[in-house]
């Protein structure tokens, strides 16, 4: 086995500790969470989980704030086709507060 100054291997317990803890980054403030001009950004897909849900979690994890906008009505969805802002008519749409979709 090759020894590694940093970790003690403690024989009766047979667990590797480290010896020295890493540097906690510091904590992001909400003023660096901040997008663009203050706006939102925009999470567009049917009401429920699905493959709008990696991109809540992945939204949420990182602390962005966030809004969803919830298909509910199928004029909903033809509206949303008739914009231009879907490449191929389909969701989940996420909306930089910019402006620019991202499908």
């Amino acid at each position: 086995m090759v020894e590694d100054p940093n970790l003690d291997l403690d024989e009766d317990e047979g667990v590797v500790l480290a010896k020295e803890q890493k540097a906690v980054p510091e904590q992001i403030t909400d003023e660096e969470h901040k997008v663009g001009d203050g706006k939102k950004i925009v999470v567009t897909y049917f009401k429920g989980r699905g493959r709008a849900e990696s991109i809540r979690f992945a939204l949420g994890g990182a602390g962005v704030d966030f809004e969803n906008a919830d298909i509910t009505e199928r004029k909903h969805m033809t509206d949303l086709m008739a914009t231009g802002k879907l490449m191929v008519d389909q969701v989940p749409l996420l909306e930089l507060p910019d402006g620019t979709p991202i499908v």
